[in-house]
């Protein structure tokens, strides 16, 4: 495995904490040495604000030449943008730079084991990334308490469209598996599913559009949620249940006053969360109170949120987590339910394996 670093005092610490043969490679110029030129797996330990340490290892990584060696990359603070830089520059995953040892072996196992299904996929990681990047500009003016550019929303959600097309909605999550941000991976999912539902029932572009930047959108709430509400790994108290179920709220008032965004993705902002029976929040909600975007988007937001690994949990799998959603009976619509059947069927893989 080679390790690369641009602290080799802590590069030596890493590689002695793990008890494994390393090629230890400090921040330098010049070519890569022969015995560390053919690694079976790269561990970054880089620091993301030293401008000339990115470009060195973006040169690096890109003189391996190989796209089917994982490279994990460890981040050394809390930053979004720095996991976004990391997939930017070919992380196949991230852990924070404090990881335990368990949990980086655990990560070089489970990396080692995929290799053969991540080849795959490998196609559809670039345009993961480009989605990531463009999704992290929505979220940044949420973060911001502002609403994100309407062309950019269009542009990230034609990418989506593009690629699950192209790749199939399987392939899309089956990528996404490795992304390590919570809401990040959720929301991409949500959105993949989203361009797959629309084509499945025959929308036209303009419809498959509207509902996949609904789909963008529709958390964008929880940029103003604290993070460690956001990603607490475990059970959220009442009160934290409280504040994280004031993200439907938030992404509206973030969205109402600015131009560019239509009704009916508004109401997908604010109703996501409702119910036909009118047991959802934040308004209650019921029946014919709901429209048609809002339903088809619950649809894919409840099954993404089911089949989404959590810290604290596993994903289930695609046909356990269309059942539960099928004995939630008079919640959601049962026509449109009996559409996504088929996403269902399109999915035919355990996520969590």
């Amino acid at each position: 495995m080679l390790l690369l670093t641009d602290e080799s005092e802590r590069g030596r610490r890493l590689a002695k904490q793990l008890g494994v043969t390393h090629s230890l490679w400090r921040l330098r110029s010049g070519p890569l040495p022969q015995e560390a030129s053919a690694p079976q797996a790269v561990f970054t330990d880089v620091a993301f604000d030293n401008e000339a340490a990115v470009h060195w290892l973006r040169r690096t990584l890109q003189a391996l030449k190989r796209n089917d060696i994982p490279v994990v990359c460890l981040l050394r603070s809390e930053d979004r943008r720095e996991e976004v830089q990391a997939y930017a520059l070919g992380a196949t995953s991230v852990l924070p730079a404090d990881a335990s040892d368990e949990d980086i072996l655990k990560a070089i196992d489970a990396l080692k084991r995929r290799a053969d299904i991540d080849l795959a996929v490998e196609p559809v990681r670039a345009r993961i990334v480009q989605a990531s990047s463009s999704f992290d500009h929505i979220m940044t003016a949420g973060r911001a308490g502002d609403a994100p550019c309407s062309q950019t929303l269009s542009d990230h959600a034609n990418g989506v469209l593009a690629a699950v097309r192209q790749d199939g909605v399987k392939a899309w999550l089956h990528a996404l598996r490795s992304y390590n941000d919570v809401t990040y991976q959720h929301c991409l999912t949500v959105t993949g599913l989203a361009a797959a539902f629309a084509s499945r029932l025959g929308f036209g572009a303009r419809d498959r559009l509207r509902l996949t930047r609904a789909a963008a959108l529709h958390d964008i709430g929880k940029a103003r949620i604290p993070l460690a509400i956001l990603d607490k790994p475990g059970a959220l108290t009442p009160a934290e249940w409280a504040v994280m179920r004031s993200h439907p709220l938030i992404g509206y008032d973030l969205l109402a006053s600015r131009d560019g965004f239509c009704a009916e993705e508004l109401a997908v902002v604010r109703s996501h969360h409702e119910m036909l029976d009118g047991s959802g929040y934040p308004d209650g909600l019921s029946g014919r109170e709901i429209g048609d975007l809002v339903r088809l988007l619950t649809i894919c937001d409840i099954y993404a949120a089911l089949i989404t690994p959590r810290p604290y949990k596993d994903g289930m799998p695609a046909a356990d987590a269309y059942d539960i959603m099928v004995r939630m009976g008079g919640k959601l619509d049962g026509d449109m339910l009996a559409e996504f059947r088929h996403i269902r069927d399109d999915l035919a893989f355990d996520v969590t394996g």
